[in-house]
């Protein structure tokens, strides 16, 4: 009998070693998402490999894809971005889901997106969207791998917030 209670204990301590992991992960996940939406407001050379895997995939709609951090680097230097964030700019995300997958080094995330600028002194709602999030646990932590944006009512702008995207 006493055996047996500690087999249960075991498991107990398993399955609470496996849900905590599982906590710890999404925590990170939505804290780099936090760090990049900092890094894209801040306006100078932000430390893209602090959020981003190498192999990054970057795909945003209208505004095309760029793979790997040197085109991330171009995506957000070119002149529309820095004058967008010129006066003050805020990238907000909620809503934001985490999917763990069963390996534990991958996972998918799926939120809004309002981006709020400044202009001649006022705020005003510069872009509504939708994100996907592909992320990868690296040495360094989780990292974006792939992300897919749509404004609001653009094409299959549905489909990436109920995880079906398209790819």
């Amino acid at each position: 009998m006493e055996e047996r209670a500690k087999e249960a204990d075991v498991a107990t301590i398993e399955d609470l070693e496996r849900r905590l992991r599982a906590l710890e992960d999404r925590e990170a996940i939505r804290e780099l998402i936090a760090r990049y939406a900092f890094e894209v407001d801040c306006g100078e050379p932000p430390d893209w490999a602090s959020v981003f895997s190498a192999d990054i995939e970057m795909e945003a709609g209208k505004l095309g894809v760029s793979r790997g951090l040197a085109e991330i680097e171009r995506r957000f230097t070119r002149a529309e971005h820095l004058d967008a964030i010129r006066d003050g700019s805020q990238h907000a995300y909620s809503n934001v889901v985490v999917d763990l997958e069963v390996d534990g080094d991958h996972a998918t995330a799926w939120g809004y997106a309002c981006v709020h600028t400044r202009h001649d002194g006022a705020w005003r709602i510069y872009t509504l969207g939708v994100n996907r999030w592909r992320l990868r646990r690296e040495a360094a932590g989780w990292k974006f791998i792939e992300r897919q944006r749509r404004e609001v009512g653009e094409g299959e702008w549905r489909a990436l917030i109920d995880g079906r995207g398209s790819r």
